[in-house]
């Protein structure tokens, strides 16, 4: 009897150690339907694969020959199959030890079958030009990729809810391409993306809702050419971008509102080729300081600078071109700093730099101004400090005249600086100015105040205790304004804008 017992219990053993068994170190390959279907026959007890897994084939139908393989040592590629509609029968897989790769499936609809893989200790997923696929149903329990997760070209793909459980990737995160995803509702539980985190290409997004939980980037974050997208929001979590943001040739963008949460960038931000980009950048609003350079280029539209308005610090280059809407650079008038080049290049309607009155000079490595051809009033106290004492070179030409060289700007800042220097205890403030112009007059002297346009014609004259002025009646552009009070005469020139 105990023989026969201790027989039972040594079968069993055998039975439990043939049904659960490592198996093919150097992988396999399926391009069969018939080589799924004979695979447990072909080989018996093979549950934990040591090498890798390919399938590809346009006659496989379905995996449910594979039901019985719970890990994958290397990596599981699914790939150029035209008839699987889904990966149902790798039910039990629930480790892969390197990267998934499920490429050019064009009958594929979902990825039911991938329930059970939790996470991606040691490596990627690729999901990529998968022309059938409308959902990522199969990966509803993924929770980490250590790698990279490529989402690309999938043109049919309209739902990635699926997504919901997944809290972190290591590396980078890219959603390129997929041409009839509109939102991103299913990344809610995403907080930080190791390295670029890319949103490219989807012509209908329309909107980053879904990415709400997002609050780290560790490398670029890249928002472009995605046509529908009309503003941020979404990103309102988002608080650190570790080498910077490109936003670019998004043709719908009408706001930046989103980046509320941004107020100190390690890297740089450049913004670009958005042509609904009209009124100004809000969004923007509590940035104080950006550790690379500020790019603003090719946004034709864009009137004002307004939203970066904290903005105190540059770590790099400030660079404004081809903004062909923009008349001033206010919105930049707390800017204390910047670590590199000065370039204002090619704006059509550029007439004044104010906004970067606060500029320390020491602070530029070199100056650029040119081809801005309506750009007269250049005598700033950056311009005019760093001219004084330039750190690098300097290259100022084809712009309007009073700007059209170092020595026309020179001398405008000498005259300003002769009137600040005379100036005791009357001023005038804002300049520019829109409406009123207020006059500070301490000793509250009897003034003549007279303006002069362009062709010197004098065009308003007021005698007086002048507190203030009404100038609403005024043209938009430069003017010169006189103060006379007995031996006392000062002159300024006057931005209305």
């Amino acid at each position: 009897m105990k023989k026969i017992t201790a027989l039972i219990i040594l079968a069993f053993i055998i039975q439990t150690q043939a049904s659960s068994q490592s198996c093919l170190p150097y992988g396999i390959s399926f391009s069969t339907q018939s080589e799924i279907d004979n695979f447990q026959s072909n080989y018996p007890g093979c549950t934990e694969i040591e090498g890798s897994v390919s399938i590809g084939g346009s006659n496989i139908t379905n995996l449910n020959g594979l039901s019985v393989i719970t890990s994958i040592g290397g990596y599981l590629r699914i790939e150029n199959t035209s008839a699987l509609p889904n990966l149902t029968g790798l039910d039990n897989l629930t480790l892969i030890g390197w990267y998934i790769n499920v490429w050019g499936n064009s009958g594929l609809i979902n990825l039911t079958g991938l329930e059970n893989i939790t996470s991606l200790e040691l490596g990627d997923i690729f999901i990529v030009y998968n022309n059938s696929l409308t959902s990522l149903s199969g990966l509803d329990n993924l929770t980490y990729i250590f790698g990279n997760f490529d989402l690309n070209g999938n043109e049919n793909l309209i739902d990635i809810t699926s997504l919901s459980n997944l809290d972190s990737v290591g590396g980078y995160l890219y959603i390129i391409n997929n041409n009839k995803l509109t939102d991103l509702t299913g990344l809610n539980d995403l907080k930080i993306v190791g390295q670029d985190l890319s949103i490219t290409e989807n012509d209908k997004l329309s909107s980053l809702s879904g990415l709400n939980s997002l609050n780290s980037v560790g490398q670029m974050f890249y928002i472009d050419r995605n046509n529908s997208l009309t503003n941020l929001e979404g990103l309102e979590g988002l608080s650190s971008v570790y080498l910077g943001f490109a936003i670019g040739d998004n043709d719908s963008l009408t706001s930046l509102v989103g980046l509320e949460g941004l107020i100190n960038i390690e890297g740089s931000i450049t913004i670009f080729e958005n042509p609904s980009l009209v009124n100004n950048l809000e969004g923007l609003d509590n940035l104080f300081s950006i550790g690379g350079y500020l790019s603003i280029k090719n946004n034709y539209f864009l009137q004002s600078l307004s939203g970066l308005d904290n903005l105190n610090s540059i770590g790099g280059n400030l660079n404004i071109n081809n903004c062909n809407s923009l008349s001033n650079l206010e919105g930049l008038d707390n800017l204390k700093s910047i670590g590199g080049v000065l370039r204002i290049d090619e704006n059509n309607a550029l007439e004044y730099l104010t906004g970067i009155d606060s500029i320390a000079a020491e602070s530029i490595s070199d100056l650029s101004i040119t081809y801005n051809p309506q750009l007269s009033y250049c005598e700033v106290k950056s311009v005019c400090d760093y001219l004084a004492s330039p750190n690098g070179n300097i290259t100022i030409y084809v712009n309007s005249s009073g700007c059209n060289n170092s020595v026309e700007i020179e001398e405008a800042c000498t005259v300003s600086l002769s009137e600040n220097n005379n100036r005791t205890d009357i001023s005038i403030f804002p300049n520019p100015v829109n409406n009123f112009l207020n006059i500070t007059n301490n000793n509250n002297k009897t003034l003549q105040i007279n303006i002069y346009n362009q062709l010197g014609q004098q065009i308003l004259s007021k005698t007086g205790i002048i507190k203030r002025i009404d100038i609403s009646q005024l043209q938009r552009g430069m003017y010169v304004i006189e103060l006379i009070s007995n031996n006392l005469k000062l002159r300024e020139k006057l931005v209305v804008k």
